[in-house]
């Protein structure tokens, strides 16, 4: 898979950010007064009806978000972090992103606020769920597998363990100097 360039994730954050507007503002209204609003919004916009129905919480949208880290259950930061990002890489098809896409994500999905994401990743990283280079955050495979096994506590605690025994045996890089 291609990586992304640096435009591609700022317009990815962009999108992002326009579909939390999007359904904060729908949120307030009626069920009917919401459907007529994206009845007007895809016809003004010149999109196909079927553009509508890729915004429902089956496709990816900030409900489903919602409803998959509930479902999942993280007791940490650093676990709702990693399914965070499993969302943007599983159903949003963004396997790189920042700490900030992590924040905003979360905020517009209605979850509990961060008090520090930063801390929250970089826990996460510690564990061996997410490799961050150049502030620049992936998911590895023991997070992926982790979020998979959620919200069994006992086989993402095997998943957990098994990441930290992995991280302890690894060869550690020539000294310089």
């Amino acid at each position: 898979m291609a990586s992304r360039t640096r435009g591609s994730k700022d317009h990815a954050t962009a999108e992002l950010q326009a579909m939390s507007r999007v359904v904060a503002l729908l949120e307030a209204l009626e069920p009917d007064a919401a459907r007529r609003v994206m009845t007007w919004v895809t016809s003004r916009l010149g999109l196909e009806t079927a553009s509508v129905g890729a915004a429902t919480p089956a496709a990816g949208g900030d409900d489903a978000l919602g409803v998959f880290v509930r479902r999942k259950s993280p007791s940490t930061n650093a676990e709702r972090v990693l399914c965070l990002g499993y969302f943007l890489a599983r159903q949003v098809g963004q396997s790189q992103f920042r700490t900030r896409d992590l924040s905003r994500l979360n905020d517009g999905a209605g979850l509990e606020k961060f008090t520090n994401t930063a801390m929250a990743v970089k826990a996460a990283r510690l564990k061996g769920w997410l490799t961050v280079k150049g502030g620049v955050i992936a998911l590895t495979n023991v997070g992926t597998q982790l979020v998979e096994a959620l919200p069994n506590r006992t086989a993402a605690l095997v998943q957990s363990r098994a990441a930290a025994v992995r991280l302890k045996k690894a060869p550690k890089g020539k000294r310089r100097g």
